[in-house]
């Protein structure tokens, strides 16, 4: 029998805890969570650390996609946007986690987009264009 939504995020939450982020969360104090009734519009899933769950309001059918997403997510645990400390997060992120290349594959997408992003804002703010 086909697992459900929930049980595949559960699984995918346990995998990247225990390959990316080996000694995060040993309390086992986060946790996932699948609420599509808020669903919001271009987001898949949110990170509120004030309660410590994550949130997803869509579940990808594929696995190393909902992996990376739990990753990306998981990287804002101590950091706000997208800066310069959560890229350096994802980094370490792609770095344990070279083991399985479909999921470092799409991390290294998520890292180069980011580093783009972040050229483009720094010439911006330094007005160096």
């Amino acid at each position: 029998m086909a697992k459900t939504k929930e049980e595949r995020l559960q699984d995918a939450f346990e995998y990247v805890r225990k390959i990316f982020f080996p000694r995060w969360d040993r309390g086992r104090k986060w946790k996932v969570v699948y609420t599509p009734r808020f669903k919001k519009r271009r987001i898949e899933a949110v990170c509120h650390s004030n309660i410590r769950e994550i949130w997803f309001y869509t579940i990808s059918k594929y696995d190393e996609m909902l992996r990376s997403c739990l990753v990306h997510e998981i990287c804002h645990v101590n950091t706000w946007g997208h800066g310069k400390n959560w890229l350096a997060n994802m980094e370490r992120a792609y770095q344990r986690g070279l083991a399985d290349p479909s999921v470092s594959g799409t991390l290294s997408a998520f890292i180069d987009h980011d580093r783009r992003r972040e050229y483009r804002s720094e010439k911006y703010r330094t007005g160096k264009r």
